[in-house]
């Protein structure tokens, strides 16, 4: 992983994973539990499984899609 930039917009990162570090990252995401313990706990919870694993898991499905295209 590669950070390739950060921005003051309310600051974003820009950060380069190749598809071997996404599938890692969706395999660790699919196989952890999570024990919520506060508000913030359940915003970042909310966040990771509402947002964030789904727009990865659509990303991979697409890429690997045109990997199979080809």
């Amino acid at each position: 992983m590669d950070v390739i930039g950060v921005e003051p917009k309310d600051i974003h990162v820009l950060l380069d994973f190749s598809i071997k570090e996404i599938d890692h990252i969706l395999c660790f995401l699919d196989e952890i539990t999570c024990e919520v313990k506060g508000k913030r706990t359940q915003d970042s919870v909310d966040f990771v499984t509402k947002k964030f694993f789904p727009m990865l898991d659509k990303l991979h499905e697409e890429i690997t899609e045109g990997k199979n295209d080809s």
